[in-house]
């Protein structure tokens, strides 16, 4: 997600669908069998730049340990006060609570799910399938991002329905540089065309190097259990995420809900990514933004 600084939730969603809204009827046309066309077309609407985006009310309760814990809704949860990301909580909060993009179709959370959540930044995802009665195992790269969550989750934690890992997803294992955005961390990303396409020039980054791992591979050293759900908004590292978790894709058929906007060419590959597994998954692409948005999956 994409949050550039002195810029609100509200404009921000604006300005992301005029300019992407004109593109997204040619990617619905590529990709027919993959739309639904009512979907399509309520999206790329004029109207619906100016739908309804009213803001969650947001507060800071207070600091602890370089810790701030925010109020978003009715939901608490823990960001590194060192990060101002009231621009970007307003926009995330009403696509997972309200828009609930991350679901389509029978692509649904349920209760008893295991479920990954891949690119967990602020926790509002493992948070809202933990409501729905699902357990958690949310991957977060960034450390202070991870602290965070784990401060968050800790009640789940205790219970036994949350695991946070401090890592990255990928294809294998290995130690990456990451693309840290100083006024945009929600972006950052692994992904060196990701930076290319759309950020280079306008935000400034550092590099970090930090660890990725694949789901196989925990899959194999015992560090995960039997997934229902995978949940992916990694910043352009998708593809390389699915690449990496073939092998427990095919064991257990997860519900995948997996981004599909990052990278221009996303929409297609990431399909083809998954009719790959041989599985004959059903498979919808869901326009979100003025784009083709999200892949569901099952």
């Amino acid at each position: 997600m994409l949050i550039p600084m002195g810029v609100t939730g509200i404009d921000l969603a604006r300005r992301f669908s005029q300019r992407f809204k004109f593109g997204l009827i040619r990617r619905a046309f590529y990709m027919a069998d993959y739309v639904d066309w009512k979907d399509v077309l309520k999206e790329a609407l004029p109207f619906q730049a100016q739908r309804d985006l009213d803001p969650p009310s947001i507060r800071i309760l207070g600091e602890e340990d370089g810790f701030s814990l925010y109020q978003v809704g009715d939901i608490n949860l823990y960001l590194p006060s060192s990060v101002d990301f009231h621009g970007g909580l307003p926009v995330a909060y009403r696509e997972i609570f309200i828009e609930k993009v991350y679901e389509g179709g029978r692509c649904l959370v349920r209760p008893g799910d295991w479920v990954i959540d891949a690119g967990a930044c602020e926790g509002f995802f493992s948070l809202y399938a933990l409501r729905k009665g699902a357990k958690v195992i949310a991957f977060e790269p960034i450390p202070e991002l991870a602290e965070a969550l784990k401060k968050t989750l800790q009640s789940y934690i205790r219970e036994g329905r949350a695991k946070v890992f401090a890592f990255g997803l990928g294809e294998k294992d290995e130690e990456l540089e990451m693309f840290l955005f100083k006024d945009g961390v929600m972006s950052s990303t692994f992904s060196e065309d990701k930076v290319k396409h759309w950020h280079e020039g306008w935000l400034e980054y550092e590099r970090l190097r930090l660890k990725v791992v694949s789901i196989d591979g925990l899959f194999k050293n015992g560090l995960l259990p039997p997934v229902s759900f995978i949940k992916a908004d990694v910043e352009g590292y998708e593809k390389k995420l699915l690449l990496g978790a073939s092998e427990v894709v095919r064991r257990f058929k997860p519900r995948l809900s997996i981004c599909t906007y990052h990278l221009p060419d996303d929409y297609i590959e990431i399909p083809k990514i998954v009719e790959g597994f041989g599985l004959k998954y059903k498979i919808k692409l869901k326009p979100h933004m003025g784009t083709i948005g999200v892949m569901h999956a099952w």
